[in-house]
């Protein structure tokens, strides 16, 4: 055996050394429990929901004397509250 080669198989055997303590210590070391996803219930879907809608002034009907409405929503808003909501719960 050369001398090289003689100097590959110990840096080999150095290296499977080393790889069998990490693996031992990785073994020894349980992973921590997985966090539950914590999210919204239906009552407090519904809530944000109702929260970001809205009746607006659509017109005024002549013919039946009466104003007209439309029901909008603020999906930007809903997103950035429910995200925000999600956000603190779950950090």
């Amino acid at each position: 055996m050369t001398l090289q080669e003689h100097k590959w198989v110990e840096t080999n055997n150095s290296l499977c050394a080393v790889l069998r303590q990490v693996h031992d210590v990785l073994a020894l070391s349980p992973l921590p429990p997985k966090r539950q996803w914590v999210g919204l219930t239906e009552e407090e879907v519904q809530f944000y929901i109702k929260k970001h809608s809205k009746l607006v002034n659509a017109g005024y009907d002549k013919m039946t004397d009466t104003n007209l409405v439309a029901k909008t929503f603020d999906s930007t808003g809903f997103y950035k509250e429910v995200s925000t909501v999600l956000k603190e719960r779950n950090t």
